[in-house]
């Protein structure tokens, strides 16, 4: 083929790119014919042209980093040499190896001269890739994702092993929101981390389809009821879009119940049965290699490799156990409910910079487990303030018991508060009382004694925030011997405010038991 055939081709089809040594090194890559463009590949990169967001979930070792991470953008700037992209991971590092597997091809494509500026020292960082042409690859750690997108246009942002982002809302508010605003395309790619983890939530559920149009629900999902027939491009929604509208599906390292006959395809036992599997990669994963990564761990095997996430082990809390309590016809809202009850656990803090206060309301129905109902989250509000706020909650729910930190400054607020009229409750932090709130907290949370409201984004907001602290709990012992439990995570501000809440529950629910008798 000529020059111009090469290039031409490429640019319609990604598999003639990807596998080009003029435009991607082969030799970079450990298989003997280079670079390998499976069908489950293609399905990523056909989502990321027809979507503007964008999650993948895959096992490791699938081409997860060098496909929609790698090559794809060197074959959106191939095809579009103004695009700027934006390459965030975890950490620096992480982001600075992808980039550096992106120079690598750039600096060995005979067909990618065009890109490379006469100085590349002056245009060429650790961070940073800048073309002649005008576009332009940057990558940047999570925590410094507000900085790399404000102030500057986004046209894809790739977000590599998004699992391992800890704090979801800096994703949500720094890249999604900023990239979204300016018509961009994200992707996030990952191996599963737990089942609340940033993969997780943004695949979670299924957006109705809608009309692109008019954002009218469609009849037999295609029809709308002001536009008529409608293609796939103009509508919203449907298969494998989440309520958030990322186009998403997980990959295991091989696909289950095929039939025997397929090619490649073995036997493969369960303690429940037989069932025949197909390798998704047999270039990298053959039925050898697949046994004997399951033998060597199950539980790595099924995390890494089946992207089914599990418990962490050695937490005091299990992320399950937490995640059966999300009530996703629930949410949170201030209004009072005819015949339910109201507790408040209340968390003081008064730091502009360190803890914060967290305020959690309990509704307990006559005819149904107790759910939360409403919590808030706030930093920098003088004790004053604190206590206007826990008297505006009551006049809105009539409160039967506000339970609250009495330590500290928190004494003067209980004392005001109960010249106020309202019903308080004072609740000590020495440690046999904290440990006896924390294991009160677990065994409600084992025994799903409770529901979490789980609609809407303020309540996913916030429940992550209280299930990112839960998995920080383990189990300690003081130099005394005796057992403590202690919370890696930076906060546990939600925690304490859940603990101290549901321990006024549990000794109302006993007063009324010993009534009834």
């Amino acid at each position: 083929m000529s020059v111009m055939d090469d290039v031409l081709a490429a640019k319609y089809d990604f598999e003639e790119f990807a596998t080009n040594d003029k435009f991607i090194d082969q030799g970079y890559y450990d298989s003997e014919d280079g670079v390998v463009v499976k069908d489950y590949h293609m399905e990523w990169v056909n989502a990321l042209e027809d979507n503007q967001k964008v999650a993948i979930t895959a096992f490791t070792g699938s081409g997860k980093t060098s496909i929609p991470g790698v090559l794809y953008p060197l074959w959106r700037i191939f095809r579009d040499p103004s695009t700027n992209i934006l390459i965030i991971s975890a950490t620096l590092s992480q982001a600075t190896r992808i980039l550096n597997e992106i120079k690598h091809h750039i600096e060995h494509a005979d067909y990618l001269e065009e890109l490379k500026p006469e100085d590349r020292q002056a245009s060429w960082s650790k961070s940073k890739v800048e073309f002649t042409t005008g576009g332009e690859i940057k990558c940047k750690p999570i925590g410094n994702g507000a900085k790399a997108v404000k102030g500057s246009h986004v046209d894809l942002a790739i977000c590599d092993e998004a699992a391992e982002f800890d704090d979801q809302e800096k994703f949500h508010r720094n890249v999604r929101t900023r990239v979204e605003s300016q018509s961009g395309d994200i992707c996030l790619i990952s191996t599963p981390v737990h089942e609340n983890d940033l993969m997780a939530n943004v695949s979670d559920g299924e957006m109705e389809p809608k009309c692109k149009l008019c954002r009218r629900k469609l009849e037999n999902g295609v029809e709308c009821p002001e536009h008529g027939e409608l293609e796939d491009r103009e509508i919203d929604g449907g298969e494998n879009i989440s309520e958030m509208g990322f186009w998403n599906k997980s990959y295991g390292v091989y696909e289950e119940d095929v039939s025997p006959d397929d090619e490649n395809s073995f036997p493969l036992t369960t303690s429940d049965e037989t069932k025949y599997v197909r390798p998704l990669f047999p270039e990298n994963f053959d039925r050898q290699k697949i046994m004997k990564l399951r033998e060597e761990n199950m539980t790595m095997f099924q995390k890494e490799y089946l992207c089914e996430p599990l418990a962490v082990e050695g937490d005091l809390f299990d992320p399950n156990d937490i995640i059966e309590l999300y009530d996703k016809d629930e949410e949170f809202e201030q209004r009072r409910r005819d015949g339910c009850d109201y507790y408040m656990g209340a968390d003081f803090a008064i730091s502009h910079q360190g803890d914060y206060s967290v305020f959690t309301v309990v509704e307990v129905p006559p005819d149904n487990k107790p759910v939360v109902r409403w919590m808030e989250r706030i930093r920098g509000m003088g004790i004053d303030a604190q206590e206007d706020r826990i008297k505006d909650l009551h006049s809105v729910f009539n409160f039967t018991d506000i339970v609250l930190d009495e330590t500290n400054f928190g004494s003067t607020a209980k004392k005001n508060l109960k010249q106020a009229g309202l019903p308080i409750t004072g609740q000590d932090f020495k440690m046999k009382a904290r440990n006896n709130l924390i294991v009160g907290l677990k065994s409600k949370i084992e025994s799903e004694e409770f529901r979490i409201a789980r609609g809407g984004e303020r309540s996913k907001r916030l429940t992550d925030k209280f299930y990112n602290e839960l998995l920080g709990f383990g189990t300690t012992e003081t130099q005394s011997g005796s057992v403590s439990y202690k919370s890696t995570a930076k906060h546990d501000d939600t925690v304490m405010s859940m603990a101290m809440v549901m321990s006024s529950v549990e000794e109302k629910k006993d007063v009324v038991a010993t009534l009834a008798f």
